[in-house]
């Protein structure tokens, strides 16, 4: 397991490290016919700043990825343009 310790830049946030020590863990299983992926993120919890920002980002990259290996187009940022 890689574990590394990046902090959130992200304008407005005051504890730009509170995800530290946080887990991520993503699970990928084949079902039916296709794949199903599962991402925890264990220590994201309401009461820490980065909560909503965090959670909102979680989506954006799981739809982003969907996207991905269906089209080979991702769009894992929400400003990001499609080329």
């Amino acid at each position: 397991m890689v574990r590394r310790r990046f902090f959130l830049d992200i304008p407005g946030l005051e504890n730009k490290r509170e995800w530290i020590g946080t887990t991520i863990i993503w699970e990928i299983a084949e079902k039916d016919n296709g794949v199903e992926l599962h991402l925890t993120h264990i220590g994201l919890h309401p009461e820490i700043e980065c909560y909503q920002v965090c959670s909102d980002g979680w989506k954006q990259f799981t739809v982003s990825l969907k996207s991905f290996i269906e089209t080979g187009i991702g769009f894992p940022f929400i400003n990001q343009k499609v080329k």
